[in-house]
């Protein structure tokens, strides 16, 4: 076999191969999962791809924000996809095949079951919001700070988000420090220390965290006002 002859019969085998490669790399899994129940997408459902045994991952991906998904350059053989996000019943598809003769597995639209729990019984307590929110303000209810009875109205301060309280008494929202104290809506006569420690956490109802005061308040405080709101029977030792 002269040179030229053996050079055409490899090029022959090569093209030969050839197809069945490109096919190979064409092969692909696609679907779309959706809510069952709303009938919805769901997006972001892990998607796993593995032999008919389980013992091999083969491939993985995640569904899009639409909820569809695709696994590109699979080599032939037969496989297991399995479905899985939370608050949904993991699904698995059997056995795909993918093949020269099944290059693509469009699966269409897969669907997933919300996961539910059964329970003997449920006792529901309503109970106020902890906190009321308004444009200048947020209210916070004294009584959901269990934490803090039996302390004094600086306790619960340090319980409320974004605030803390120094030990001179000085309230810092955010890190904004330009904050004053306000008990029922006037400035105390004491110092925001003493007052502070001297006023139980029981005798309080609510906090308001005013952060932009109108023209009923007093001028100072011009970062914001913290106003104690107490029950009705103030703490009688504290001499405001």
């Amino acid at each position: 076999m002269d040179k030229i002859t053996r050079i055409a019969t490899v090029l022959s085998l090569l093209c030969s191969f050839l197809p069945i490669y490109a096919q190979a790399q064409k092969s692909s899994i696609s679907g779309h999962i959706f809510d069952e129940r709303a009938q919805l997408a769901i997006p972001y459902v892990s998607v796993g791809l593995f032999d008919t045994k389980f013992e091999k991952n083969i491939n993985a991906t995640v569904s899009d924000e639409n909820g569809f998904f695709s696994m590109e350059k699979i080599p032939f053989g037969q496989y297991h996809l399995v479905m899985s996000f939370m608050g949904y019943v993991p699904d698995t598809i059997f056995n795909i095949t993918l093949s020269q003769t099944a290059l693509q597995a469009t699966l269409g639209k897969l669907p997933l079951y919300q996961s539910t729990i059964q329970m003997e019984g449920v006792e529901i307590i309503g109970q106020a919001a902890t906190v009321q929110t308004a444009l200048d303000r947020k209210k916070y209810n004294a009584s959901d700070f269990e934490t803090a009875k039996g302390g004094t109205a600086a306790d619960i301060l340090n319980k409320l988000p974004a605030v803390s309280v120094g030990p001179d008494g000085n309230i810092s929202v955010r890190g904004t420090s330009d904050f004053v104290v306000y008990l029922n809506g006037k400035p105390t006569q004491l110092e925001p220390s003493v007052f502070l420690a001297q006023l139980s956490a029981d005798a309080i109802e609510n906090i308001e965290v005013i952060t932009v005061p109108t023209a009923s308040y007093d001028a100072q405080g011009k970062g914001g006002i913290v106003n104690v709101i107490t029950k009705s029977q103030p703490h009688r030792a504290c001499p405001y």
